[in-house]
């Protein structure tokens, strides 16, 4: 995965072991390089699931439910996405807590190798065992994408230090009204001294 060596060049920039926050993809991306190399914390953001985890799910029923919000798979590749405002918003986002241009704007930069690279991300393996580091997970009690208990396997597969887990929560809810619920909790994990 060339995201993780490009993570571990930063990490080797900085002379230190950092914080490493991953979302979506890119909570793939932070587990493999945990994997490698332990940071000082690791925060899983509505993260991706690792290989171990996403053979638990059914991938007939999550490719009826993606088609039903836009979003169309064929032989596991991602042959589209709909640029349909309210289909983006109940996919991605919690209904209620998102503005109209922040949608468009999502739309527009929501480039074609994310949404490829998100329908890869579950076929990447980890090995738990080599994941020493504290780790945190904040995300939907649901899968954005799967209706399935994700980010509470992802918990228990690294036996999370601390979990947050809500609803009602979009997958990119750092982009909705209530954004600063969830960054307090993530400053309080910041501040929290490892052991």
């Amino acid at each position: 995965m060339d995201y993780v060596d490009d993570v571990e060049a930063v990490v080797n920039y900085l002379k230190k072991d950092p914080y490493l926050f991953g979302h979506s993809l890119g909570g793939i991306v932070v587990q493999k390089y945990a994997e490698r190399r332990n940071p000082a914390k690791l925060f899983l953001v509505d993260s991706g699931t690792c290989k171990a985890l996403t053979q638990r799910l059914d991938f007939q029923t999550i490719i009826k439910g993606m088609a039903e919000k836009g979003v169309y798979v064929e032989k596991g590749e991602l042959v589209s996405m709909t640029s349909d405002i309210e289909k983006i918003r109940s996919f991605l986002f919690s209904e209620d807590l998102v503005e109209e241009w922040v949608l468009r704007d999502y739309i527009q930069k929501h480039g074609w190798e994310s949404k490829q690279a998100a329908m890869e991300s579950g076929h990447t393996p980890v090995d738990p065992d080599k994941i020493k580091c504290p780790v945190y997970i904040i995300g939907k009690e649901s899968g954005f994408s799967t209706g399935m208990p994700t980010n509470q396997w992802l918990a228990e597969y690294y036996h999370a230090r601390e979990v947050k887990l809500s609803e009602p929560m979009g997958h990119c809810f750092m982009k909705e009204k209530n954004w600063e619920v969830y960054a307090r909790i993530i400053e309080r994990w910041l501040l929290e001294k490892p052991n």
